[in-house]
């Protein structure tokens, strides 16, 4: 898990708390895989989402769990800079925990 599609975090204008479903691509080593339809709860400017992704990468199939949680910096959220961490567990191989921390655009 290298990189994501994100849609940007303050690209809403969050007035009020809810439940939003969209779709993520997953990049992984330049190779594209579909994601799943992800639910994020967000309220004001901070969003929290759970994902998942089941892949085939170099003919060893993958499946990965994982969440993130974001903060839309400044107030309104209209700054296009979001704080993110974002974490992941592969459960079909024994492997260490991912864990990102970083701020995106």
């Amino acid at each position: 898990m290298t990189g994501y599609e994100d849609q940007s975090l303050p690209g809403r204008r969050f007035a009020l708390a809810g439940l939003d479903f969209r779709h993520r691509f997953p990049l992984h080593f330049g190779r594209l895989y579909p994601g799943m339809l992800l639910p994020s709860l967000y309220f004001r400017h901070a969003e929290f989402s759970v994902y998942g992704r089941y892949g085939q990468l170099d003919s060893d199939r993958h499946r990965t769990i994982g969440f993130e949680a974001a903060l839309a910096l400044a107030s309104g959220g209209r700054t296009p800079w979001t704080l993110f961490a974002r974490g992941s567990w592969r459960f079909d191989v024994p492997d260490q925990p991912y864990f990102q921390l970083g701020l995106r655009y």
